[in-house]
């Protein structure tokens, strides 16, 4: 099984993958979506709640952060 496709990788009956992405640096933002560009980084959350991921990618010289929730 893909880790997409797992029931824990919803929250409120919404799948939380592929994340929304947020452009924090770099070149203009190209507004990815989905699977594109380089992980960089996965982050636990260190502060309540502690089910949240935040993910670090590079996408066309841009970087990007995403929240993945799992339940």
């Amino acid at each position: 099984m893909l880790l997409r496709d797992h029931p824990l990788m919803m929250y409120k009956g919404n799948h939380s993958w592929p994340p929304a992405w947020l452009w924090t640096a770099g070149y203009d933002n190209t507004h990815p979506r989905g699977e594109v560009g380089i992980l960089k980084a996965a982050l636990r959350s260190h502060i309540q709640p502690h089910d949240r991921c935040f993910l670090v990618m590079e996408h066309c010289g841009a970087e990007y952060v995403g929240r993945v929730i799992a339940r």
